[in-house]
């Protein structure tokens, strides 16, 4: 009797084997590069634009408060009994009575100390149009128009506690929000041409207390081009789209070199590239409270990110 050899299932080769363990899910590299090339540009050209717009704000703030600290040193300094010609003051000298030296001096402080609360109330305007108006309060988020001119509990000083009277409050009220900082300069304008002409107040001072309103008035209006004129939408909305896609094939890419330890490499590249895009999202709006605190380190603002 003939016994025939079992029959064995043929084997596949070792290198069919190799191939099919190898068989990877990935991208083509040369096609990602190109991408992440496009996609840097994208991002470079928004943080510089943002680098731009936060630079600009902070001239502008730092205009504002320039300016408004110089009109309070001109109305302490030269607002004072002999502050204008001396031909007119020695004149007026005689001429006056100790009752009315003591009344030209009491209406003098009386218009140094207005002064000095319309500027703190033109400060408290910029405030609010640069971000009071748009953002509100750190804790709550926007707030009501009435809730910023009666109790302003964001700001110091508080602007209730600068108003004269209710008639006051109700006047600025009816401004907009813009228009209120340059209502408080015409008023500042018009005590300080006042006392010019009355001769308490020297052509000099005068011209560089017009000058410093119209520094602060012109920082005001590169604000408000600053908050009110964002990036375009389409830009970053492509920019967005481009960067989830990216990042999130980015893996897909690192698996066939980086095997088991592709999520580290990864984890680097999403940082760096949402980590730029995030920083200049926060420059944007200079005067927001969405920004980078001093003592805030990459790691605190991606665990921030990721909450």
């Amino acid at each position: 009797m003939i016994r025939r050899p079992p029959r064995s299932t043929p084997k596949p080769s070792s290198a069919a084997s190799d191939v099919y363990k190898r068989q990877d899910v990935t991208f083509n590299l040369d096609g990602h590069l190109g991408v992440s090339v496009v996609l840097s540009f994208l991002l470079v050209f928004r943080a510089d634009l943002a680098w731009k717009r936060y630079e600009s704000g902070k001239a502008a703030l730092g205009a504002v408060h320039g300016g408004i600290r110089n009109l309070n040193v001109a109305a302490a300094v030269f607002l004072q009994p002999g502050g204008g010609d001396a031909s007119s003051t020695l004149g007026s000298s005689i001429a006056r009575s100790e009752e009315e030296e003591e009344e030209a001096l009491s209406r003098l402080a009386a218009d140094r100390a207005e002064i000095f609360r319309l500027t703190n109330l033109l400060y408290a305007f910029v405030r609010h149009a640069a971000r009071g108006q748009r953002h509100g309060y750190s804790d709550v988020g926007p707030v009501t128009d009435d809730e910023l001119l009666t109790r302003d509990r964001g700001g110091k000083p508080r602007v209730p506690d600068l108003f004269l009277d209710a008639e006051e409050a109700r006047e600025f009220k009816g401004l907009d929000a813009w228009n209120r900082p340059n209502a408080c300069a015409s008023k500042i304008s018009a005590i300080v041409e006042h006392k010019r002409r009355a001769g308490v107040l020297g052509e000099r001072a005068a011209m560089d207390a017009f000058r410093d309103l119209r520094v602060v008035l012109d920082a005001l209006k590169s604000m408000e081009r600053i908050v009110t004129t964002p990036i375009p939408y389409q830009y970053l909305h492509m920019l967005n789209v481009l960067l989830f896609f990216f990042v999130y094939s980015v893996p897909f890419v690192f698996t066939a070199n980086f095997k088991w330890v592709t999520p580290f490499p990864s984890a680097v590249v999403a940082l760096a590239f949402y980590g730029v895009n995030e920083i200049g999202r926060c420059m944007e709006d200079p005067v927001s409270y969405t920004h980078l605190r001093a003592h805030e380190t990459v790691l605190d603002l991606v665990c921030r990110l990721l909450l």
